[in-house]
């Protein structure tokens, strides 16, 4: 269960609950579903369900489609849906629901959907829901989270997961997807 309500500088405050039902391994079952609301400064707010269930090698496979609406500053304003379903190697497959509404300054209002469901190997297999009632509170900088997705789940290098992201599935360069994120971003690789 994942909340993340309010923000300061570099700082994500979440309130999560997590159920680890089995682990094998690197494995871990997990079901989560993950509600972040309210920030200030370069935070991003994001709403997701992620729901990955089996995994070979690398890959990834998600459905998702992308809608980004109300932008300002140096923001992109996009109407995308996005449907990849072969990968090879490191590539991702995603398909991913995106809602992105209010954008002010170097804030990014995104609700998303995840749903990667194959994988294998190192992959972690996760049935995540999440929650905004109880749990713990965890603060970590916007680099340290994204470092956690791309190292504990996607199994890529930082980079890797940011030039997928900003190239595979929002049609951006990586700048240009650095831009629309937030500058934090480009100044803390």
């Amino acid at each position: 269960m994942v909340i993340a309500r309010r923000c300061q500088g570099d700082k994500i405050t979440i309130k999560a609950m997590v159920i680890a039902r089995r682990c094998q391994g690197d494995k871990i079952t997990i079901k989560a579903m993950v509600s972040a609301r309210r920030c200030q400064g370069n935070k991003i707010i994001i709403k997701a369900i992620v729901s990955a269930r089996w995994c070979q090698g690398n890959r990834t496979i998600i459905k998702g489609m992308v809608i980004a609406r109300r932008c300002q500053g140096n923001k992109i304003i996009i109407k995308a849906m996005v449907s990849a379903r072969r990968c090879q190697g490191n590539e991702i497959i995603i398909k991913t629901i995106v809602s992105a509404r209010q954008c002010q300054g170097n804030e990014i209002i995104i609700k998303a959907m995840v749903s990667a469901r194959r994988c294998q190997g190192n992959e972690i297999i996760i049935k995540a829901m999440v929650s905004a009632r109880r749990a713990m509170v965890i603060r970590v900088s916007l680099k340290q989270w994204l470092v956690h997705i791309s190292a504990r789940v996607m199994r890529l290098s930082l980079k890797q997961w940011l030039v997928h992201v900003g190239s595979r599935v929002t049609r951006l360069s990586l700048k240009q997807w650095l831009l629309h994120v937030g500058t934090a971003l480009a100044s803390n690789p």
